[in-house]
């Protein structure tokens, strides 16, 4: 029962991952010990997508931009 579980999860990970979601994931036990840990990973990883997304460059005048 675990292992079908494990393949389901492992099968949404890579559905959500294909369109452009950022999957993590954490053990109950972590959570339930360490949610200051678990906080601060999400934090991180927030912070790690922004920074993906305004430090990219935004092209300007060609022809797939209209300008």
């Amino acid at each position: 029962m675990h292992d079908d579980v494990q393949l389901k999860d492992v099968a949404k990970d890579a559905y959500l991952q294909s369109v452009g979601y950022k999957v993590l994931r954490f053990k109950d036990e972590e959570v339930l010990k360490n949610v200051k840990e678990v906080v601060r990973i999400i934090e991180v990883t927030i912070d790690e997508i922004v920074e993906t997304f305004t430090s990219t460059p935004v092209l300007k005048d060609t022809p797939a931009s209209g300008g």
